[in-house]
């Protein structure tokens, strides 16, 4: 933008747009305003909105370093306890027991941040055809023995729980709990479940016969 064609009051008012519109979520507007405003607050001779223009060149500045220092610090830690932490169960939930309350405060932070940076979408894939009701739900993170799967009148639950001890007290708890309709016309009497040999729960119960298929036996 050339912005030697602007009056200094659209100039000032341009200014304060980016600056407000920076704590949008949108830092990339302070770097605009740092990169646009610069020489206009820093270089050109002085005139009466030249001040304030300074002023929010600096707090762009400002807020646009912080932003950046947070992002940097917030990745630093994800990549660093990643693996301790876990990745996120088929629900994006993960549980932990802290020592204390400090440890508490801390350990809810950074689980926050940890679902911000992590894909907690679901990872489940249902199906149903002539040839029966399947649901295939990614369980890698738990054990055989940490699911269980009951059918809750038209509904097949899905659950998972698995604890981890940590060096000391503390203690891991990561745990899901998913329902899943299930259609008219599949026999749940006949249902089972089955993990792969990949980490992938299954979950399939045929269709019921119907007239068709009993007059053709």
């Amino acid at each position: 933008m050339n912005l030697e064609r602007l009056p200094n009051e659209e100039k000032l008012s341009l200014c304060r747009k980016y600056y407000l519109g920076g704590f949008a979520f949108l830092p990339f507007l302070w770097l605009v305003n740092v990169v646009w405003f610069f020489r206009e607050a820093f270089v050109k001779p002085a005139y009466t909105e030249q001040l304030q223009i300074k002023t929010y060149v600096k707090r762009s500045a400002l807020g646009l370093l912080l932003w950046v220092t947070v992002l940097t610090t917030w990745i630093t830690i994800f990549q660093h306890y990643r693996s301790e932490w876990g990745r996120s169960d088929p629900n994006g939930r993960i549980h932990f027991h802290a020592r204390n309350k400090r440890d508490l405060k801390w350990t809810l932070f950074c689980h926050l941040l940890f679902q911000l940076a992590t894909d907690c979408t679901s990872s489940a894939e249902v199906s149903c055809d002539h040839n029966g009701f399947t649901v295939q739900v990614d369980v890698k993170l738990f054990n055989p023995e940490d699911l269980m799967v009951k059918v809750i009148g038209d509904f097949v639950e899905v659950q998972g729980k698995h604890e981890e001890k940590k060096n000391g007290p503390g203690m891991t708890t990561r745990q899901f709990n998913r329902r899943y309709r299930i259609p008219k016309g599949v026999d749940t009497m006949a249902l089972e479940s089955a993990v792969s040999p990949d980490g992938i729960l299954i979950v399939s119960a045929p269709m019921l016969p119907t007239e068709s298929s009993r007059s053709l036996i």
